[in-house]
């Protein structure tokens, strides 16, 4: 039997995909051993957002506020619904994010090569009865290199070690929010 030229090439095309296919079979297999699993709400310790915080309002910082956006892209992505304060049944209050810079590595030349950034914030989390969670202070570093011949290089790793850290933030923010009570859904 003579395969045509159309059966040839979808034969080598699904030849061709196999390993990718066995590729993406791994890594699902993977990732499923090893506990990791997509978007069901759970806080970074594995713990449900509490059903009280599904939906809460975000105050205390400005409207714009890269650790405000930060929080709102974590809680969204854990399911939680974003509100306005008239009808949010809890509120997010957080205060302002205290970000401090120290040089940790200095050059033969005297110059700084390496600056470890602090963020702190505090927060809490009310509802219409009073406090559920009392204030509570986070933190997060990270460091960043700085070469003082390209500052704009430094500038942009900054901002990226910023990014990292307020994500941190965030995160750390929600996986407190797992001692407030029994989990969603559960």
């Amino acid at each position: 039997m003579r395969r045509t030229p159309e059966v040839a090439r979808a034969v080598r095309a699904s030849s061709a995909t196999r390993p990718a296919l066995a590729a993406v079979i791994g890594l699902s297999l993977l990732t499923a051993g090893c506990g990791y699993r997509l978007g069901d709400g759970t806080a970074p310790g594995g713990e449900a957002i509490p059903a009280s915080l599904a939906h809460l309002s975000l105050e205390g910082m400005k409207r714009h506020a890269p650790l405000r956006q930060a929080l709102k892209s974590a809680l969204r992505a854990r399911g939680v619904r974003i509100v306005a304060p008239t009808q949010a049944p809890a509120r997010l209050v957080v205060g302002g994010e205290q970000i401090s810079q120290r040089p940790v590595v200095i050059g033969d030349d005297a110059k700084t090569r390496e600056y470890l950034l602090t963020a702190v914030v505090e927060f809490s989390v009310r509802d219409r009865d009073g406090v559920l969670l009392e204030k509570q202070r986070v933190e997060s570093a990270g460091s960043y290199l700085y070469d003082a011949k390209r500052p704009q290089f430094g500038d942009s790793e900054r901002e990226r070690t910023l990014q990292h850290i307020r994500r941190d933030l965030a995160q750390r923010i929600i996986g407190r929010f797992a001692a407030l009570g029994a989990p969603a859904g559960g």
